[in-house]
């Protein structure tokens, strides 16, 4: 999972980014897997949490959120435990 991938996922809503709609994008009540997530830079993950959150989003260029109601599903094939105690995955 890039950081452009999540950071446009976030923001995108239902923002069509490269010719495909954003993880979060218009099906409501769906299921989103999130893979590689500990690949995820440390940088975008408080906005990720921040989503998963409040559970709302604001389109791109957007200025209004909307609430959002997916299950979300992560993997990774990292030591989550391991990142932490290395800085590079948050424990929140």
């Amino acid at each position: 999972m890039s950081e452009a991938g999540v950071v446009a996922a976030i923001r995108g809503g239902d923002m069509i980014v490269k010719g495909r709609v954003g993880a979060f994008g218009p099906p409501s009540g769906g299921t989103i897997f999130l893979d590689a997530l500990g690949e995820l830079p440390i940088d975008p993950q408080p906005r990720l949490l921040g989503v998963l959150e409040r559970r709302t989003v604001t389109p791109l260029g957007g200025t209004e959120t909307r609430a959002i109601d997916v299950r979300v599903v992560a993997a990774t094939n990292r030591d989550l435990r391991l990142q932490i105690n290395r800085g590079a995955f948050r424990e929140d």
